[in-house]
């Protein structure tokens, strides 16, 4: 068994032999390193210049499924069906290898990710449909004589039924239109009241 003891020592008597070291042949591989970055540079300038003599860009590759389409406008009902935000996601894929998906994108989708997608950015411009429901409706009798009115007259749009019942609203249609129905699924105008 070996220990500390009985590893073999050397003595050094001063005189080292002239061995080529590797400290002095590193500096000839990062000058020949250098070398072959530079003319991969030059070559790739060149080629670029010669390529392309009028300063034009060569036209972009068309990968296939890669592509971005211009999405479409939005529909009334898709606007306010998504829960994308309009300004910094407005780009909403509708449907993905014919299922329903529902993403968000600031960017428009590439093929390859989503088969239907519409641009939600013109969504605040569209108008309105007169048969949209909306919570300007009189209360009824019991809700206003048993306290349950909490609104005040500047949000007068109080919800009644759901998981957002009591609160208040200064839009007509935020009850009606901009939440789900599981949250609100009746409301009224207590200035009726």
């Amino acid at each position: 068994m070996a220990n500390y003891e009985t590893i073999p020592t050397v003595k050094y008597d001063g005189e080292v032999e002239d061995q080529p070291s590797d400290r002095n042949i590193r500096p000839i591989y990062v000058k020949i390193g250098l070398l072959f970055v530079g003319a991969a540079a030059v070559l790739s300038v060149g080629l670029t210049y010669f390529a392309h003599p009028d300063n034009t860009s060569p036209p972009p590759l068309a990968l296939e499924g890669m592509a971005k389409p211009l999405a479409r406008s939005c529909t009334f009902e898709e606007c306010y069906a998504s829960n994308c935000n309009w300004e910094a996601a407005p780009f909403t894929c509708l449907f993905w290898n014919g299922g329903p998906h529902g993403g968000c994108s600031a960017a428009p989708w590439y093929e390859s990710t989503c088969t239907d997608q519409c641009d939600l950015t013109g969504c605040s411009n569209l108008d309105i449909p007169d048969n949209q429901g909306s919570c300007d409706v009189p209360c009824d009798k019991e809700w206003c004589s048993n306290g349950s009115r909490l609104c005040g007259s500047d949000v007068p749009y109080q919800c009644t039924a759901g998981s957002s019942t009591f609160g208040c609203a200064g839009d007509e249609f935020m009850w009606t239109l901009l939440v789900e129905s599981t949250s609100c699924s009746a409301c009224c105008n207590v200035n009726t009241c």
